[in-house]
């Protein structure tokens, strides 16, 4: 990639994770802020195609405004996807619009990336991040530590509120040391093996539960204390724009990746993150900026409330009934209702936006990303699905591509180990492996 304009937005507006002061919620999420993850979108515009991009989509939000008598001065995502949860709650005249602009992204030659930054996992390797890379050492790499992440952070997002939130406590507790942590990680999974031991759906996960305790017992932790540090992780986004960049031309970037990083302008608007990117070369930064003036903005603004909101409520819908843990969890029948022509089209955009892409970065997630690939198999189910049992065909959809995820986990680890020789540590200093 070169010559080329790239607009940032998030969304899961909470930038310091905590634990909530209020008993009935685990963590302390802005009012406004029910995203599970810092959803994010790089939006990379050819220059180019800079002058044409922005009076089509300036036109575009014209001709919306005019026949919905719209009357506020900019078009946000926010404003037009109030009352939405599911893509059935998209009206026609915005579906049509958001239509428009995913074409608009095609047709001019401009690329997006979809990142997914689970906050738990924040939580979880800000504390923990120093064990897990010495269980590595220690193990002689027989511990696959991304799988092992993947479990922490599982079992904090999904098991520890209903226990009292023992973990959550720990983590959010500055003068605990990592041994005492863990400690108290493994009273907490003893007490959940106990009371969820003869639920036969959750066999394997007791059995996932019970090596986690095996591990603690054999690898207790040190008695540092790890200092808090529940920040908006922005080494992981520095590092995907890094994909995004190199995908059309990996060769020439290892060459002189500088000369293509010059190339590249990025536009943050007011309340984006700026820490990263000229750390690493991207000197051209231009931050504080009001969306108003910038289309390219006003795009990202579009998508990221979009899919923030699809997949928010998807993570909503997702956990399993504590009062009945035996009883497998499927998406409601509402997911599945049928659509019209222009919701049908949407579905199908964003599904080729994201996972049909011809750029093989447009997705980044963290290690934990389970809504995802549930937000992809529904997509999958919309399109191709005309049973009489969508809830199904959907388990089976999301369980196959989350399959796939554990394997590709394996596979990564299997070439650090026989073709790298170096340790996932070391990886992420280098640039090679995603930080954690």
């Amino acid at each position: 990639m070169i010559d080329t304009n790239i607009y940032f937005d998030e969304k899961g507006p909470t930038k310091t994770i905590r634990k909530s002061k209020h008993p009935e919620n685990q963590f302390n999420f802005q009012d406004s802020d029910n995203i599970p993850a810092y959803l994010c979108i790089y939006l990379a515009i050819p220059k180019e195609q800079q002058d044409s991009f922005n009076s089509k989509y300036i036109a575009l939000e014209q001709e919306y405004k005019l026949q919905n008598n719209f009357q506020a001065s900019e078009l946000k995502g926010e404003k037009l996807l109030k009352s939405v949860h599911i893509v059935q709650d998209i009206k026609k005249n915005r579906a049509k619009f958001f239509n428009d602009v995913i074409e608009l992204i095609h047709t001019s030659n401009s690329k997006i990336q979809l990142s997914i930054l689970d906050k738990s996992q924040v939580l979880v390797t800000s504390r923990l991040k120093s064990w897990l890379f010495q269980i590595e050492k220690l193990s002689s790499d027989t511990i696959n530590i991304h799988l092992l992440l993947y479990t922490l952070i599982k079992y904090l997002r999904t098991e520890d509120y209903q226990l009292g939130l023992p973990f959550t406590n720990a983590l959010s507790n500055s003068s605990l040391s990592t041994r005492q942590i863990l400690d108290i990680l493994k009273q907490s999974l003893d007490a959940f093996i106990t009371n969820h031991h003869d639920i036969a759906r959750m066999s394997q996960q007791i059995e996932t539960y019970r090596q986690l305790i095996s591990i603690i017992n054999q690898y207790p932790g040190d008695n540092d204390i790890i200092p808090i540090n529940f920040t908006f992780p922005t080494d992981q986004l520095a590092f995907g724009l890094d994909l995004l960049v190199l995908a059309d031309n990996p060769k020439d970037w290892q060459k002189d990746p500088e000369m293509f990083k010059d190339t590249i302008t990025i536009y943050l608007d007011a309340d984006a993150p700026t820490n990263g990117y000229q750390e690493n070369g991207y000197s051209h930064l231009k931050s504080g900026l009001d969306s108003k003036c910038y289309p390219g903005l006003r795009a990202c603004d579009i998508l990221a409330v979009l899919l923030g909101k699809l997949i928010s409520h998807i993570d909503v819908e997702d956990h399993y009934d504590n009062n009945n843990p035996g009883e497998q969890k499927k998406l409601s029948a509402k997911f599945f209702k049928s659509l019209s022509s222009e919701q049908i089209k949407l579905v199908n955009n964003i599904y080729s936006l994201i996972f049909e892409s011809n750029n093989k970065y447009s997705l980044l997630c963290g290690t934990f990303a389970d809504y995802i690939y549930i937000f992809q198999a529904l997509l999958e189910t919309l399109l191709e699905y005309s049973g009489d049992n969508p809830e199904n065909d959907h388990l089976f959809r999301a369980e196959k591509l989350m399959g796939l995820k554990f394997s590709e986990m394996e596979e990564v680890n299997n070439i650090r180990i026989f073709n790298l020789n170096k340790s996932t540590e070391e990886l992420i200093n280098d640039g090679i492996f995603k930080p954690l």
